[in-house]
């Protein structure tokens, strides 16, 4: 057998403490898992009414939907709300970039003509003293 046999061989043989050769030992033994197993009882039994009921659970449940509720209908109203107000911010914008239509009754407007002085060229401005 290789070396990693025998240890895992080793790791399984019963020692004789385990086997409970002696009288007294195994009594000892015995109390120990006795008195082990109450103490993991009486932990349980602590812990156990703190732990939730279906009731509880079922509590829980309905004030989740509730809220879920609560929730979905504020963001239906929000985005309803956004979308009203967007809608009302294009119609302004879009309004205000109407011009107003002549009327049969107002005189039309002459064009407004801007003349722009004559420049002179660049090498006679630059021959000119200053």
């Amino acid at each position: 057998m290789t070396a990693m046999h025998t240890a895992a061989r080793s790791r399984f043989t019963l020692n004789e403490a385990d086997t409970g050769s002696t009288p007294g030992h195994a009594h000892s033994h015995a109390a120990n898992l006795w008195h082990n197993t109450s103490e993991r009882i009486t932990s349980i039994e602590a812990i156990l009414p703190t732990l939730a009921t279906k009731a509880d659970i079922s509590e829980v449940r309905a004030d989740i939907h509730k809220a879920d509720a609560s929730i979905r209908t504020w963001m239906i109203a929000t985005v309803i709300g956004l979308f009203l107000g967007f809608a009302g911010l294009f119609l302004a914008v879009s309004s205000s970039f109407k011009t107003a239509l002549p009327t049969a009754s107002s005189p039309a407007m002459a064009p407004l003509i801007i003349q722009v002085p004559a420049y002179a060229s660049l090498e006679q401005a630059q021959k000119s003293p200053h």
